[in-house]
């Protein structure tokens, strides 16, 4: 139950977290200290849900010793004639069986989780590339008027009729 919570506590906080304030918008440098923190969050997101994952992992291993460790338990009761006491074991093992299920379902989740955000972090970055591409091509086409390109070409035509 506690990592229960904690797995929760992790998956919310990257879901309803305020992440990087926008409360300067105008200055440039902050927005660069805001990207900047991003980036942080974003491996902090990671490193806490692949710490996530190895508790998970090391906890399902327990399980599945704590489980074999049952299963002889149990051997040894029926060699023992004591079959209520074996079957009280049997059930327990399942119990943990059905536990290393739920397990891999929430490790299946984590890792889904981590490949969200390195995909999300990585369209971020593409988006950022379009955005740098847009600006340098309307600050060409800002410096380049059609006029201009106009009377170049009219002029190169003059130039080859000449010659």
């Amino acid at each position: 139950k506690l990592f229960v919570t904690y797995y929760n506590t992790v998956c919310m906080g990257l879901f309803f977290s305020t992440g990087s304030g926008s409360k300067n918008k105008g200055n440039k440098k902050s927005q660069q200290q805001d990207d900047d923190s991003v980036i942080s969050a974003k491996d902090r997101a990671i490193l806490d849900l692949k710490n996530a994952r190895d508790k998970l992992k090391k906890y399902r291993k327990k399980l599945e010793l704590d489980s074999i460790k049952l299963n002889d338990q149990a051997k040894q009761l029926l060699k023992m004639d004591q079959r209520d006491r074996a079957l009280l074991v049997l059930k327990f093992k399942k119990f943990k069986e059905k536990e290393v299920v739920n397990i891999d379902g929430k490790l299946i989740s984590v890792h889904e989780m981590i490949q969200t955000v390195e995909w999300e972090y990585s369209n971020m970055e593409v988006m950022k590339a379009l955005r740098a591409g847009t600006d340098a091509l309307n600050k060409i086409h800002s410096q380049m008027s059609l006029e201009d390109v106009e009377a170049l070409l009219d002029e190169t035509n003059e130039a080859i009729q000449v010659s």
